[in-house]
Formats: C-alpha cells, sequence, structure tokens
C-alpha cells in the first residue's frame, strides 16, 4: 500500500539508494504537511463511520482542528436522512476518529521520510495527546483502548490512503477544506 500511497504522492517509487537513506533521515519533517494528513485522517474516519465533516483546518504553527457531526449525509437523493446510527456506533466511530489522526500522520512520516512505524508512533505522541486525552474520558467504561482501536484503525488509514492523500496536499496549500472533500 505504501507504494499506492507514493504513486498518488508524486514520490518515485523506486528504493532509494543507501546515500540516499541516510539523507532522509537528516530531512527536516514538513510538520504543516504532517498536521494535514493528521487532520485527513481524522476527517476520513468520520466520514467512513457516517458522520458529516463540516470543516478541516491545518495552521501553520502545527495545529489543527476538524470539525464534524452526526446530521445525516447525503450519499445520494434517495437515501437523505434515512441512516439512524446507535449510541454503540456513533462512540465507536468517535473513537476511531481520534485515532485515526495519528494513524495518518505516522503512515505520512513512514511514507515520505522512512520511518519505522516505531518511531513514526513516538513522534506523533506529543501531537496526539489531545486526542489521547478525548478518547480516554469518550472510552470511559467502555473496554476499548486506544492501543487496541490502533490495529483497526492502522487499516482503515491504509485502504484509504488516496482519499486521505487528495485531502491532505490541498489542506496544506489553503489550511482550510470544505467539509465536503472527506
Amino acid at each position: 500500500m505504501g507504494a499506492i500511497w507514493k504513486f498518488f504522492s508524486g514520490e518515485d517509487d523506486t528504493p532509494p539508494a543507501p546515500e540516499q537513506s541516510a539523507r532522509r533521515d537528516l530531512e527536516p519533517v514538513d510538520e504543516h504537511a504532517a498536521t494535514a494528513y493528521h487532520e485527513a485522517g481524522h476527517a476520513r474516519a468520520a466520514r467512513i463511520g457516517g458522520a458529516t465533516v463540516l470543516d478541516i483546518n491545518a495552521y501553520p504553527n502545527g495545529g489543527g482542528l476538524t470539525r464534524w457531526d452526526w446530521k445525516p449525509f447525503r450519499e445520494n437523493r434517495w437515501t437523505w436522512g434515512t441512516r439512524r446510527y446507535t449510541e454503540e456506533h456513533k462512540r465507536r466511530t468517535e473513537l476511531t476518529i481520534y485515532v485515526a489522526g495519528q494513524e495518518s500522520e505516522c503512515r505520512y512520516l513512514m511514507d515520505r521520510y522512512g520511518y519505522s512505524y516505531k518511531k513514526a508512533l513516538r513522534e506523533t505522541d506529543p501531537g496526539a495527546s489531545s486526542d489521547q486525552e478525548k478518547f480516554k474520558q469518550r472510552a470511559e467504561g467502555t473496554g476499548y483502548t486506544w492501543e487496541s482501536m490502533r490495529g483497526e484503525v492502522h487499516g482503515l488509514v491504509r485502504r484509504h490512503a488516496y482519499t486521505i492523500e487528495t485531502n491532505a496536499k490541498p489542506l496544506k496549500r489553503k489550511g482550510h477544506r470544505d467539509g465536503t472533500w472527506a
């Protein structure tokens, strides 16, 4: 899947020469792009869970915000507002949304900068601390943990890499995306 991500990002899919790999580790991470991927991951998870994404923001200082709501999303003209979600579905989707930001940012660091998964997690943990706090509050008493959701969300991010990529690039350029793009 990394090859697909690299294809759509415009990067060459051939493995780098050893001297290029060393230089790649020294290249500073584009924090604004990493934030854009983080927020695009939140938005895609919200949309997959059935929520309506209102807007996505990535600020140059490294902060970001994805706003979403449980208003019905118009999938086509015949199904407007016909889906009803249980509270358990909503809770699980919300927990997935919180984890998806960090997973998407990790995928970006692994594909663009050659990070290992463990190193990407260490690098993104500080930026995901507010998501982890929200997750902890929402998951209290349910048995869900950040680590247990990570595996499921890891697969979600891999499957939806193209859509995350197509949202993150313009988000980085403009700083704001309308929710209809998610």
